[in-house]
């Protein structure tokens, strides 16, 4: 629990000292009996939220009319100390003195994670902030809005205010499991989508009548298949046309790679005559090349005058080193040839077929396996569209069910809170968690302000008393429209709780009773007032 606060900034006369000291139940920061405004009332709550991790308090007036200043703060837990500070200067940044009072820093977020089990709070998707300070309803901090309790700040999503719910009552783990089906489905689609987007995937066929018409098209194709074997006077093994196809294209490779070698064999001969004679070859040379290279094209050969002019501005050494380059460029050349014509060789094919042939036949296999895959490619989107479809089902559904478990566990409690605070006369605030982003939040049959600032605050008690949600704190802006009589109950029923801590900021007790006022000061850690009695000993907007 929060057990003092402290800060050299404090003045006030009420309470000379600068601590102030909270206990476990109601802590109340109590203003003066004619309503006065601007004497830190909500700022000592914002100072309490500082100390919880809050950062509203950076942007207060007291901040912008004092400067910066250092807060020291003490929590305890079982029976132990722990003493921090944190400057408004650098709020990221928080000490904790060790009992040597030596100061050691922690970042923000390691502090309220630090805070969130030290009160076990640490459920799977809490987060500490997020969560307790929806609770500490303070002038300023934007998270008042009687009709719409849940959310910590108007523009909030209701998904995330729903899904804060969910985690504070300990449903993350059986949430988690549908939404990561969930996401991974979507992650699915989005991918293959992708892949369809950038021509990845073929993607034609967008509707169920394509697909309709391209499984006719597909029956079509395959007996274009059939009668084309029968028109060959046999039975077609596919295996064997491919066995076909595949020497084809190996034999065009052949004639690529023979034609190749013989080229590099030329050129090293060329070398040769240039070493040899140290001109350009003549016809006679070239002709006689015939002899040792039947295949070589002599007239293209005279025509390569640069190859020519080029051999001759080489000097020997160069000639000889282009030669030894040659030579070891034409044994990989070599065994080129050598590999695709045993290649032709594994293959042997039991089935002779044309040309004409196996044009025919392979160009109607290419499109049955291209209309094929584009078939199975709308088939799997849309197994894919059912998976994503059947777990957003799942997800909702079980959200559902535990959304229906936490509304009636919240109504019921309200319904208990309500009779105490109006003396079972007023209907209570009922909650609707509709979906996963979608909530109602009413009195029957009465809409009016009191009714609604009512309504909230039994919802915090609610879930104060149903979660592990360590403390409240409730300013005073929230109290004038609710009536005495329900008023006095309400204050009544704060300091009944004694396991955790509520803070209040209140004044005007004298409406309530002699028997509310005792109760006011004997919970009360501050007593602030008018001019010299205020939290910082200054009324902010007075004239000095």
């Amino acid at each position: 629990m929060l057990k003092e606060i402290s800060c050299h900034k404090f003045k006030t006369k009420k309470h000379p000292s600068e601590s102030i000291y909270f206990h476990p139940g109601l802590n109340v920061v109590l203003g003066s009996e004619d309503g006065a405004n601007s004497i830190g009332k909500s700022t000592m709550l914002l100072i309490i939220d500082f100390a919880f991790g809050g950062s509203s308090y950076v942007n207060s007036d007291a901040v912008t009319e004092l400067g910066d200043h250092e807060i020291f703060f003490t929590f305890s837990f079982s029976n132990q100390d722990y003493r921090f500070s944190r400057n408004t200067k650098t709020p990221n940044i928080i000490h904790e003195y060790t009992s040597n009072n030596v100061a050691k820093e922690k970042r923000l977020r390691e502090y309220t994670q630090w805070l969130s089990q030290k009160y076990k709070m640490d459920y799977p998707g809490v987060s500490f902030r997020k969560t307790i300070s929806r609770f500490f309803r303070i002038y300023k901090k934007g998270n008042i809005d009687e009709r719409q309790p849940l959310k910590i700040t108007e523009s909030e999503n209701n998904t995330i205010a729903i899904d804060v719910l969910l985690c504070l009552f300990n449903h993350h783990y059986e949430i988690s499991y549908y939404q990561k089906q969930f996401k991974y489905a979507q992650d699915r689609i989005t991918a293959f989508r992708a892949a369809q987007k950038y021509d990845f995937i073929s993607s034609t066929i967008r509707k169920q009548k394509d697909y309709e018409k391209a499984q006719l098209k597909l029956k079509e194709l395959y007996k274009q298949k059939e009668d084309l074997a029968v028109a060959n006077n046999s039975v077609v093994d596919t295996n064997e046309v491919k066995k076909a196809n595949q020497i084809n294209e190996l034999k065009r490779s052949l004639r690529d790679a023979r034609k190749e070698l013989e080229q590099k064999k030329t050129d090293i001969h060329l070398v040769d005559l240039n070493l040899q004679l140290g001109v350009q070859p003549t016809d006679a040379d070239l002709n006689a090349l015939l002899t040792f290279f039947p295949n070589a094209n002599i007239e293209k050969l005279t025509k390569i005058e640069e190859f020519h002019h080029k051999i001759q501005a080489i000097l020997k050494d160069e000639l000889l080193a282009t030669k030894t380059k040659m030579k070891q460029e034409l044994l990989p050349l070599q065994n080129k040839v050598d590999i695709i014509q045993a290649r032709i060789e594994q293959i042997k094919p039991s089935m002779a077929f044309s040309d004409e042939f196996l044009t025919a036949y392979t160009k109607l296999d290419h499109e049955i396996t291209a209309l094929k895959n584009e078939c199975n490619n709308f088939t799997q989107l849309k197994n894919l569209s059912k998976v994503e479809k059947d777990t957003k089902n799942s997800l909702e559904y079980q959200t559902t069910v535990l959304l229906h478990q936490i509304e009636k566990s919240i109504n019921d409690e309200m319904a208990k809170i309500s009779d105490f605070i109006s003396n079972n006369k007023d209907n209570a605030p009922i909650l609707r968690l509709l979906k996963t982003n979608s909530y109602t939040f009413e009195t029957p049959r009465d809409s009016g302000t009191g009714t609604n600032y009512k309504g909230m605050l039994i919802y915090d008690l609610s879930i104060l008393k149903l979660t592990p949600l360590p403390a409240l704190a409730h300013d005073s802006l929230l109290f004038p429209n609710i009536s005495d009589e329900n008023l006095r109950r309400l204050l009544q029923l704060y300091a009944s709780i004694k396991d955790k801590q509520i803070f209040i900021a209140f004044d005007r007790q004298d409406n309530l009773g002699p028997d509310i006022s005792k109760l006011l000061n004997s919970h009360a850690v501050i007593k602030l007032g008018p001019n010299d009695e205020t939290l910082f000993g200054i009324q902010w907007g007075k004239k000095q």
